[in-house]
C-alpha cells in the first residue's frame, strides 16, 4: 500500500536524489556507479511506493520548477525529471489495477493549471516539446483512468480552470474521450 507523504516534501526528496546523481563530485568517488545506481533505485521505489496524487503532484511542479528555474539549466537534470514522469505513467497502470486509490484530482488540475499557466502551450514553440508533450500523457492518462465525469465535475467546481488555456485543453479531451465512449457503446 502506498504511503502519503505532502507533495512538497515529495518535490524535494525527488529533486535532491535527482541532483545528488548529477553532481560532479560524486564521479569523483571509486564508487560513483553503484552509488547512481542505487540512487537510481531509491527515485523509482520513492515514485511506486508513494500515494499517486501525491507523487503525481510532486513531479508536475518539480518539472515545472526545472523549466523555470536558471539553477537547472542543465539538460541532465531536466532528462532525469523527464524519466521521473516517464515512470509515473508506467505506474499509473499499477494504480489503476489496485482500486483502492482515490485521487486527488482537484490538487493533480490544479498543479497541471500551474505547469500551463508558466508554460502556456505556446512557449514551446521552437523549443524542446517533450516537457508539453509529457504533461499532455499524463492529464489523458488521469481522465483515462479517472474517468471523463469526475474530471468534469472537478474542472467545473474550479474557475481558475474554466477560462483558461489549460482547462480549454481539459475540455477537449474529456470531450473526445466522451465521444469515444458513445461509440464504443453504440457498436
Amino acid at each position: 500500500m502506498p504511503r502519503k507523504a505532502t507533495k512538497n516534501y515529495l518535490r524535494d526528496i525527488i529533486d535532491q536524489l535527482l541532483m545528488l546523481i548529477i553532481d560532479e563530485n560524486l564521479e569523483l568517488l571509486v564508487d560513483a556507479p553503484s552509488i547512481i545506481k542505487n540512487v537510481n533505485v531509491l527515485v523509482v521505489r520513492v515514485i511506486e511506493n508513494t500515494e499517486p496524487s501525491s507523487i503525481t503532484c510532486a513531479l508536475i511542479r518539480l518539472l515545472n520548477e526545472t523549466l523555470i528555474n536558471t539553477q537547472y539549466k542543465s539538460s541532465r537534470i531536466l532528462e532525469l525529471v523527464m524519466k521521473c514522469q516517464w515512470k509515473l505513467l508506467k505506474q499509473y497502470n499499477v494504480w489503476v489495477n489496485n482500486k483502492n486509490y482515490d485521487w486527488d484530482v482537484k490538487a493533480i488540475l490544479l498543479e497541471y493549471s500551474a505547469f500551463v499557466r508558466e508554460h502556456p502551450f505556446s512557449a514551446f514553440q521552437n523549443k524542446d516539446i517533450t516537457p508539453l508533450k509529457t504533461i499532455k500523457t499524463i492529464l489523458h492518462s488521469l481522465v483515462t483512468h479517472v474517468g471523463c465525469e469526475i474530471l468534469q465535475f472537478h474542472m467545473n467546481s474550479m474557475p481558475e480552470l474554466r477560462d483558461s488555456e489549460a482547462g480549454h485543453y481539459l475540455s477537449k479531451i474529456i470531450q473526445r474521450e466522451l465521444v469515444n465512449k458513445r461509440k464504443k457503446e453504440l457498436e
